[in-house]
């Protein structure tokens, strides 16, 4: 089966602009970095990042016309609720 041109146009004009993917993926990336080092205010975090991980369609790469970033923090020795780290969040 041939893919027609046209339809290859239109799958590249749904899918998000390769800089709007660069730059949510740096934004993303700045606050994993935040997460797992030195804040704005000079503190170090109190959080032990184990891993992190893009999820939703930006993540599986499945991302159409209104894509967005799902970012998934795995943190070691925190359990529920996770109002301190929401606050230490926030902080941001």
């Amino acid at each position: 089966m041939r893919v027609s041109a046209e339809l290859i146009e239109f799958s590249d004009s749904i899918n998000p602009s390769k800089g709007y993917i660069s730059k949510g993926t740096e934004l993303v990336e700045d606050v994993y970095t935040k997460l797992k080092g030195v804040h704005n205010s000079g503190t170090l975090s109190r959080f032990k990042v184990d891993r992190e991980s893009y999820g939703g369609s930006v993540g599986k790469k499945t991302s159409v016309i209104y894509p967005d970033f799902d970012c998934v923090v795995f943190l070691n020795n925190v359990k529920p609720p996770l109002t301190t780290f929401l606050k230490e969040l926030k902080s941001f």
